[in-house]
């Protein structure tokens, strides 16, 4: 309408709707298709004021469009640039990459401090992102991360779902590498991402018939971590009935096994996966092993060593398990027989060569574990000191 108002020249006309049309839209809540159709507004309101020959409006009218134009592409741009960083890190590169490239020659952090004073939405988000490409560009970039979840929280009540959402997952996704790389402050900081998440409503990604799985582990993984395992039993209660019917029990059943496990109810550990019947590789990952640490921990040494030779046939019949599950989960098979041999020999005194051997290994399934377990041996076989009178 506001197109036809125009190419008719009945400018008294257009005013009044062009003002009704983009309050509207400014009124909804911000992300990209918002931007767009802003833009798209300005430039039809534009080509109005230059029939009408009104000048005093339109120099000011295509700044703003220009300034929105710009900082859309932006954020445009930066999203892409965190999508091939994401795809770097399974190896994905591309012999020339425009986006990359661009991002690497464009000064944005002085771009930013000339307009730090600018106050509108749009830009926040662009400064936003350009801080979740910069950490995703060199993953050590926490500083930037921090800022972009410090912007994130201030723009959260302006943005639609559907963004918010899509931010949610891309924290999470850098945060989960942090953690993986040790970082302790990231399992917190994850913890944090997944209650403001559920908090939010998002939680329909559990539906998701994903292969192996969706997410739902990773949260009761994190909240064991932290030591909130009263959060995970409520978790699972709450949102296990979103889960596909395909994987629901047997994710009830792993996911109660370690939160039992984690308080050392061994018994009820093993109990709560008698059922399990693994359908993907990191169901039967997950089984086995809680398997094998409670059997452990409940000296069912017999039953340890028929586990460990089933979880190896499992590792090297089943050629559809990423390398990086292969490689920790055969390095455990090789070092948890050692642990076995050193319990239950009651001479053994030889913990400073288990140590080496776990430290050998780059990396390693349930490495906190083994350590620990090391430990109790250490403590078992280390005589106390005699004191001097």
């Amino acid at each position: 309408m506001l197109r036809t108002l125009t190419e008719r020249k009945l400018g008294k006309f257009f005013d009044n709707r062009f003002k009704k049309t983009i309050g509207k839209l400014e009124s909804e809540p911000d992300d990209e298709m918002k931007f767009k159709n802003i833009v798209d507004l300005q430039t039809i309101n534009i080509l109005n004021l230059i029939a009408e020959n009104n000048f005093d409006k339109y120099f000011p009218a295509y700044y703003e469009k220009t300034f929105y134009e710009t900082c859309l592409t932006f954020i445009n741009m930066f999203q892409a640039g965190i999508e091939f960083r994401q795809q770097s890190y399974l190896n994905r590169d591309y012999e020339f990459n425009i986006v990359v490239e661009m991002l690497q020659k464009i000064n944005f952090k002085e771009l930013t401090e000339k307009a730090k004073n600018k106050d509108a939405v749009i830009y926040k988000l662009a400064l936003m992102y350009y801080h979740l490409y910069k950490s995703f560009e060199n993953i050590e970039n926490e500083g930037d991360y921090f800022e972009a979840r410090r912007i994130f929280n201030d723009l959260k009540i302006h943005l639609s779902d559907s963004l918010k959402l899509r931010v949610y997952l891309t924290c999470i996704y850098y945060s989960t590498h942090r953690q993986n790389m040790g970082l302790k402050k990231f399992k917190d900081e994850l913890f944090r991402l997944y209650n403001e998440k559920l908090e939010s409503g998002f939680y329909s990604d559990f539906s998701e018939n994903i292969y192996p799985l969706n997410n739902f582990r990773d949260y009761v993984f994190i909240g064991i971590e932290v030591k909130q395992k009263e959060w995970v039993i409520d978790f699972i209660n709450k949102y296990s009935k979103y889960l596909p019917d395909t994987v629901r029990d047997n994710e009830i059943g792993l996911s109660f096994s370690k939160v039992s496990f984690a308080s050392g109810n061994f018994e009820d550990s093993l109990r709560q996966i008698e059922g399990i019947k693994p359908t993907n590789f990191l169901h039967y990952f997950d089984s086995s092993m809680l398997k094998l640490c409670n059997y452990y921990e409940l000296d069912m040494i017999e039953e340890a060593y028929s586990e460990i030779d089933k979880f190896k046939h499992y590792i090297r019949s089943h050629n559809e398990i990423p390398k990086v599950h292969k490689n920790n989960s055969l390095n455990f098979t090789r070092f948890y027989p050692l642990l076995l041999k050193a319990k239950t020999n009651p001479d053994f005194d030889e913990v400073g060569a288990l140590k080496s051997k776990l430290k050998s290994y780059p990396s390693i399934l349930k490495r906190p574990w083994l350590n620990t377990k090391i430990l109790e041996l250490e403590s078992r076989f280390t005589k106390p000191r005699l004191r001097h009178a």
